[in-house]
């Protein structure tokens, strides 16, 4: 008893005991005590809580000390109306204390973190400065080593400094700890510019500290809230908080340890609020209300400003995964606010309206991939723009475009899986779009009629056109192609182009004819001028031009029909094709470009290429006395190369998926030149230097610096994949004769073959003009001598290097024996290093 009771008086005490023997009566289970004391100090529990000046009644009955109407103080706060109850005994290890307290805020900072135990104790003792007091009820009960502690504050006025946080202060409300929880209801303050009303909520210190704020209204400085959230090592992507934000009402909740926030939901309204969001360009919302349900942002009425650019909105707004996003309201796009947004959108570039601009009776509509838009659009020239789309997967809607400017339109256009719809009143200018576009289709031109266009791919037959249209210096949106000049006339399920003019990235072209939907498909009748055609662009072009099955339908609709074209100039990769006819068929299973006539260097050519899984081509080309030099000038880029005429036949046929000239390739040329001279040619000039033939040659006729004379010149080759087979190659000069075999590789650019020359002297000449042969070689008058070479490597500069006369086989020698009429003696030279 009196180690825990000091001091006082007993202001009276009546005692009883009973038992069996004097130490019996002694016994703290056998005593009886009733009492009052006053100014007693007790020490409670185990001295961590001194009550002072204690008063009041109590007992002491079966080991257990009792009192009732108890007052006190501890440090300058005061208990009242107190109850107590201690277990004196090891057995009977209980305490129980409950009364009114009227607490200094300091006594609770001093005492409480000696009641408690874990994180919040060891907050408490962060708090430094605390002032004020609370009115409330305090209970313990449990162990007297250990006793649970439940305080009820109903009332409080408190301010204290928390860590680096502005001084805090609370007031009014109710506060309640027990059992690892502190809940609290309807307390109003303020911590530092910032105040807050009606908060309520709890923290739960059991396992991982949670916070729950049920309820909380205020008006936050929000350059203070980013302060303490960074002070509290909370991460935030909203950066550069600044204003103020009244908050109406908002609830969440969180993990303290780490923090976490699991949700959060508010409803308020900004006073000059502005933020940075990665997402998001500089943004200060000036007015309206901003609520968030943990799901959705609604908006109402918010005035907003960024990127030089703002506006009024309302609506809802899902920043998560298949949520609805709705506004409306009212915008100024300046250039700045415009470059985010179609960029941040992925506007296409043809659809971008030229900033800056007013957007009035904006509607948009976002719901997964479906997406909708209207609004009225007003640029500083007074060109206005009334728009209403909608969009979706595989589906465009463009259900009216309304332009006023110096003249009025109207524009709607449907896109679908294999459905077009279009139609178009009244007249665009150029000077009009290019005051409402970024990119400008129409520069200086115009559009001008009515019409009216349905294409049905499922259903042909319910395709139509009516009506009138001229176009007139037109570029096509995302394609690399120019109308100078249109003119489209409909007439039910015929669409008649009555003249166009073209300018793309194969050619200038001049086209007119027509359309005519029919059963399965579409007929197409047209005829194309051009003055320059690039036939490997046009492939391209065509590559999925295709007719064939539609995506969704067992039989889909085709193309087909015909294009009769002539080109002045069709370039054909490395060659120039001049005055070419021909037709371009479209069919079911693929395309063919026929050509009925063409001249290419003088070269005269027929032939066709398809475009079907395996692409195929088949060519021929002739010419009977052409011109030698101009040909070679033209074909080769390499003019004053040799001068005679010449006959050619050639044939090619090829197909395959990627390479038909590589993969599936067969041909055969014939080629004869005669009565003329070579001036130049490397690949014969470098044999000749290497058998020293001017000197062989030094006083015979025939040969000066004006070229090497031939009497005809022949080649008989094989096209076999890419590869040009050398049956026989000849030259019948009169200084010089040359045979050749093997063949080239045209897709590698590389050749191997076996050439073998033959000057016009004798063995004895030519050892005679050679003295190193001389020594070593012996040969009978009138024969005639030749040198063998292997020519091998890329076309451009081949190796050359001798051959023994063994290699040599009896197909070359037979040719030339048979040029010469005359024995022939095979020598192999000798190079220089």
């Amino acid at each position: 008893i009196f180690d825990i009771l000091k001091d006082g008086e007993v202001l009276w005490a009546r005692c009883y005991s009973e038992g069996r023997s004097l130490h019996d009566l002694l016994k703290a289970e056998n005593l009886w005590v009733l009492g009052e004391v006053r100014g007693v100090y007790l020490l409670l529990p185990a001295g961590r809580l001194p009550l002072e000046g204690i008063c009041g009644r109590g007992e002491i009955s079966g080991g257990i000390l009792r009192g009732w109407g108890i007052e006190a103080r501890m440090g300058d706060s005061v208990a009242r109306k107190g109850r107590v109850a201690i277990g004196l005994l090891k057995e009977k290890n209980l305490l129980f204390v409950e009364a009114e307290v009227e607490v200094k805020a300091g006594d609770v900072i001093r005492y409480l973190p000696r009641l408690l135990k874990g994180s919040l104790a060891k907050e408490l003792k962060e708090v430094k400065e605390a002032r004020g007091g609370m009115r409330g009820r305090l209970l313990l009960q449990g162990r007297l080593s250990s006793p649970q502690p439940d305080i009820e504050i109903s009332h409080m006025k408190v301010a204290f400094r928390y860590k680096d946080l502005p001084p805090i202060s609370l007031r009014g409300g109710y506060l309640r700890w027990r059992q690892g929880s502190l809940r609290w209801e309807e307390i109003s303050g303020k911590a530092g510019r910032s105040s807050l009303e009606r908060c309520g909520g709890k923290i739960s210190l059991r396992g991982k500290p949670i916070l729950e704020v049920s309820s909380l209204r205020g008006v936050f400085h929000l350059e203070e809230i980013e302060d303490w959230l960074r002070k509290g090592g909370i991460a935030l992507k909203v950066k550069g908080l600044r204003g103020l934000f009244r908050i109406e009402d908002l609830k969440l909740e969180a993990s303290l340890k780490p923090w976490h926030l699991r949700s959060i939901s508010f409803r308020g309204t900004p006073a000059g609020a502005s933020f940075r969001h990665p997402s998001l360009p500089p943004l200060r919302l000036k007015g309206g209300e901003v609520a968030f349900d943990g799901h959705s942002i609604s908006l109402k009425e918010v005035a907003f400003s960024t990127a030089g650019g703002g506006g009024t909105l309302s609506g809802k707004l899902s920043p998560f995964r298949g949520g609805e996003n709705r506004l409306s309201g009212h915008l100024s796009i300046s250039p700045e606010l415009a470059r985010w947004i179609y960029e941040r959108f992925r506007v296409p570039r043809a659809l971008r309206p030229k900033p800056p601009y007013e957007v009035e009776a904006l509607s948009l509509l976002h719901r997964g991939e479906e997406w909708s838009f209207s609004g009225l659009f007003s640029f500083p020239q007074g060109q206005r723009v009334e728009a209403e789309l909608s969009a979706g997967a595989r589906r465009l809607a463009l259900r009216r475009l309304f332009f006023k400017g110096e003249k009025e339109a109207t524009l709607s256009l449907l896109l679908s899986k294999g459905k077009l719809s279009l139609s178009f009143s009244g007249e665009l200018r150029g000077g009009d779009v290019g005051q409402m576009l970024e990119e400008n289709p129409l520069r200086r031109g115009s559009l001008k009629g009515r019409v009216e266009i349905s294409f049905d791919l499922d259903r042909p037959l319910r395709s139509k056109a009516w009506g009138r249209l001229e176009v007139r210096d037109f570029s096509l949106p995302g394609y690399p192609a120019h109308i100078t000049g249109l003119k489209l006339r409909g007439k039910g399920r015929v669409l008649m182009i009555e003249g166009a003019a073209l300018k793309a990235p194969f050619g200038d072209l001049r086209l007119e004819g027509l359309l005519r939907a029919r059963e399965g498909g579409f007929l197409l009748d047209m005829r194309l001028q051009a003055r320059r055609l690039d036939v490997k662009k046009v492939e391209e072009f065509f590559k999925g031009f295709k007719g064939g099955a539609s995506r969704g339908s067992e039989k889909g609709p085709s193309i087909k029909g015909k294009v009769n074209w002539e080109v002045e100039e069709l370039v054909w990769g490395k060659f120039l094709g001049k005055d070419a006819k021909g037709t371009l068929l479209l069919g079911q299973r693929g395309s063919e470009l026929k050509v009925s006539e063409i001249d290419i260097c003088g070269i005269g050519g027929r032939g066709s290429l398809r475009w079907q899984r395996i692409r195929a081509l088949s060519f021929k080309f002739e010419r009977e006395e052409g011109d030698l030099s101009s040909s070679l000038c033209c074909l080769l880029g390499k003019c004053n190369l040799a001068e005679g005429k010449f006959d050619l036949v050639a044939r090619v046929r090829a197909s395959g998926r990627h390479n038909p000239l590589k993969e599936n390739s067969t041909g055969e040329i014939r080629f004869l030149a005669w009565g003329g001279i070579i001036h130049r040619w490397e690949l014969l000039s470098r044999l000749l230097s290497l058998i020293n033939f001017p000197e062989l040659l030094r006083d015979r006729t025939g040969i000066k610096g004006e070229g090497l004379p031939f009497k005809s010149i022949t080649v008989e080759a094989k096209l076999r994949n890419g590869r040009l087979l050398l049956q026989e190659a000849v030259l019948d000069g009169p200084s010089l004769k040359a045979v050749g075999g093997g063949e080239i590789d045209l897709i590698k650019e590389e050749v191997d073959m076996t050439v073998l020359l033959a000057p016009m002297r004798t063995v004895d000449t030519v050892l005679n003009r050679i003295p190193l042969l001389g020594k070593v070689l012996t040969g009978k008058s009138g024969t005639f001598v030749s040198f063998p070479f292997r020519v091998k490597g890329s076309l451009s500069h081949p190796k050359i290097t001798s051959l023994e006369p063994s290699a040599v086989g009896s197909g070359l020698l037979g040719v030339m024996k048979r040029m010469l009429q005359l024995p022939v003696q095979i020598i192999k030279p000798v190079l220089p290093q």
